[in-house]
């Protein structure tokens, strides 16, 4: 389903919003790893650097509990 609203070029895919939501989730049960990625993310819109899919940052925080 993500795969094809990504095709499909909607906004809430397209752009950071799902990451955001993502990590705001994840903050109470991993502060750090939440902060962390989320200044990351800041970092990397700010230098126009591709960022992370949404399936990333979801097998990065499985992998870290």
């Amino acid at each position: 389903m993500y795969i094809n609203a990504k095709k499909m070029n909607l906004s809430n895919i397209q752009n950071e919003n799902s990451l955001y939501n993502f990590i705001t989730i994840i903050k109470s049960v991993n502060s750090i790893f939440a902060g962390l990625y989320e200044i990351a993310l800041k970092r990397d819109i700010y230098k126009n650097i591709d960022i992370l899919l949404i399936f990333d940052l979801i097998k990065l925080f499985q992998n870290h509990l």
